[in-house]
């Protein structure tokens, strides 16, 4: 069985666009959050087993940035760290330089966050993959906090536990079940080398109709 980490790289060689297919063609066909998980950085990708958060909206006596630090602190290198619910932060960013500048020297893959981030040129400088719902100045201080970590979460409309491989690009975010990853990773290998017979056949010319049924995909 190949090791987790190499799997993830694989899976993000491919792109999240072939591991999605991959996931459809093994019956798993919504595994891909709802659109608007954007990365700060257009070229930037990630992929690596969730590290997961659950933010909860609070009153403003309860203010806290502690949970959060501590999640981010709990970071394992490769980990990609996917935080749920933090759009209830009425609204609020619940992530920014500081936060990815841990993340970064603790060994982190990248940051999913269904949500609002802040300090958006500054992140890109980070160099760690960001995905978010936009950019939002004000922070999530007595609107919203960490309340649960490594606990099931659903990040645009798919459930996601702690473990799963994220495979994350400018195409989107798609979520592959642990139990499934090597399975997913040969679907997508043998899609990708499907997606290349087309394009051979594209560049020589040849019938696109043909193509596609000699090789069954598209």
């Amino acid at each position: 069985m190949p090791h987790a980490e190499t799997v993830a790289d694989r899976l993000r060689e491919l792109g999240s666009s072939i591991v999605a297919d991959a996931l459809r063609d093994l019956g798993r066909r919504s595994q891909t959050a709802a659109h608007g998980l954007r990365p700060v950085v257009l070229e930037h990708a990630c992929a690596g087993p969730a590290r997961t958060a659950r933010f909860e909206p609070v009153p403003e006596a309860d203010a806290d940035f502690l949970p959060l630090a501590a999640f981010i602190d709990s970071c394992e290198p490769g980990d990609v760290l996917v935080l749920d619910r933090a759009a209830e932060a009425s609204p609020g960013s619940v992530w920014g330089e500081i936060c990815s500048t841990t993340a970064i020297q603790r060994g982190a893959a990248g940051v999913v966050v269904d949500g609002f981030m802040r300090d958006e040129l500054r992140l890109g400088a980070v160099g760690l993959p960001v995905f978010s719902r936009g950019a939002f100045p004000q922070d999530c201080l007595g609107r919203s906090m960490v309340r649960a970590t490594q606990v099931t979460v659903e990040i645009g409309g798919v459930t996601v536990e702690p473990g799963d491989l994220v495979v994350a690009d400018v195409d989107g975010v798609v979520f592959v079940p642990a139990a499934m990853a090597d399975d997913v990773a040969a679907a997508a290998q043998e899609k990708h080398a499907a997606e290349q017979a087309l394009i051979e056949a594209a560049r020589a010319g040849g019938s696109l109709r043909d193509a596609v049924a000699r090789v069954g995909t598209l």
